[in-house]
């Protein structure tokens, strides 16, 4: 664990890639949706060559594929779900929050219907389904 740059006590590493960069270890849904949103902006007003819609669209179909194959939940570094990364029906009526169902429940279903499109995925169309 490296030192958080805020004196937050998230776990913190230091980048091995990129020396004096700092990343957070507990990713949000937020951050999640952010992505979400900009890969789809991206992909379809920005990217301007088939090799740059390649590019998002394998950043998009990454992600999703991780979130749907670990059953609707974030997994950080080491296989634990992150605080608030889960959308999984079960975990979200379970939830101490409930006002938080609502939300994550249209964020997933946003982007399962985003990747479907993009990624072409066939999971993500079921998943969406159910």
């Amino acid at each position: 664990e490296g030192q958080s740059p805020t004196g937050a006590t998230k776990p913190f590493f230091n980048s091995t890639a990129m020396p004096g960069y700092v990343w957070e270890g507990d990713t949000s849904s937020d951050e999640v949706t952010g992505h979400m949103l900009a890969h789809s902006v991206v992909y379809d007003l920005v990217a301007d060559s088939p090799n740059k819609r390649g590019r998002v669209r394998r950043l998009m179909c990454n992600t999703m594929d991780r979130i749907v194959d670990h059953g609707l939940v974030l997994l950080d570094q080491f296989g634990n779900r992150t605080t608030w990364g889960f959308w999984s029906p079960l975990l979200l009526n379970a939830a101490p929050d409930p006002s938080q169902r609502g939300l994550n429940s249209v964020q997933i279903l946003a982007w399962l219907i985003s990747a479907h499109r993009v990624c072409e995925l066939e999971s993500g169309g079921k998943k969406f389904l159910e």
